[in-house]
């Protein structure tokens, strides 16, 4: 089976499902709304519950709680994840790093839910060997201060199938560069084939020390209606794959862009015994 990894259009904001090869559905952060279709309500849980029949998630990992990465926290509470991976802030921290959105009601539910989720659970989905062939690694700054919660992002590493996917957060180069004075990390992270641009692909979120490490076939862009400033970038250092469209056709691609070709789905498997890795793009 394979694992099939959907980058949501979400405006700007950042939203992952990973269907893992053993049909545990693990989510990376919840925005919410859709360039593409138009709906500035547009849930991917929702769509998730009603469309594609989830009806708990095994794990949730919020990259950081800033607003457009827990827009759609009431539809995780219905989800019920056995397990949340978040960085371990404070509720006044969470609030500092909130300056504007401090008194909303998805922060209020977040901090709420946040507080739900005191205690070690055995056999976690996030644990780094979960007998699927998958591997999962987390990486969480520390050293940075909270009033900037981009720089606390949880940055994640999946493995399947001899193909690697780096997913972060809103990580900005302070935090780019504290996570790569650490061996584990700089371990874990080389041999990337897909790459998710940090901060929505913005010029504060690329580093260009990561690419003395990877060199991703692809590079994913989660990002509003206007194109981010670091998109150049990212093609310069992203050696290319043939990406397939919903719609019919095919062609090489460098930087795939929720803004430009709605949802991205990559997926790792192995065919006749190969590895391989497939990336789609389109509305579902």
């Amino acid at each position: 089976m394979p694992l099939i990894a959907t980058f949501w259009d979400v405006q700007h904001g950042s939203a992952t499902w990973l269907h893992m090869p053993n049909g545990e559905n693990i989510v990376i952060d919840l925005g919410i709304g859709s360039i593409n279709n138009g709906q500035a309500t547009f849930r991917p849980l929702e769509y998730m519950r009603r469309r594609r029949g989830v009806d708990r998630l095994d794990a949730l990992i919020v990259s950081h709680p800033h607003k457009d990465h827990i827009g759609d926290i009431a539809n995780a509470e219905r989800l019920r994840p056995r397990v949340l991976r978040r960085p371990r802030l404070s509720a006044h921290e969470i609030r500092q790093g909130n300056p504007k959105d401090k008194d909303t009601p998805e922060l209020a539910r977040y901090l709420a839910f946040d507080r739900r989720y005191s205690t070690p659970v055995a056999a976690s989905p996030l644990s780094r060997e979960r007998g699927d062939g998958v591997t999962i690694q987390t990486f969480t700054p520390t050293r940075c201060p909270p009033s900037n919660l981009n720089n606390r992002s949880v940055v994640t590493v999946v493995e399947y199938a001899q193909s690697k996917l780096l997913i972060p957060g809103d990580n900005e180069d302070p935090s780019w560069q504290e996570l790569l004075e650490r061996a584990d990390f700089r371990k874990a992270i080389r041999g990337t084939d897909v790459l998710v641009a940090a901060h929505h692909g913005r010029q504060a979120g690329f580093c260009a020390e990561l690419f003395d490490l990877i060199r991703p076939k692809l590079t994913v862009i989660s990002d509003g209606p206007a194109p981010t400033a670091a998109t150049a970038k990212y093609k310069a250092v992203t050696t290319g794959w043939k990406t397939f469209y919903r719609r019919g056709g095919s062609e090489r691609r460098f930087c795939l862009t929720t803004r430009r070709d709605n949802d991205v789905v990559i997926e790792l498997g192995r065919g006749h015994d190969r590895p391989y890795l497939k990336a789609t793009t389109g509305q579902y």
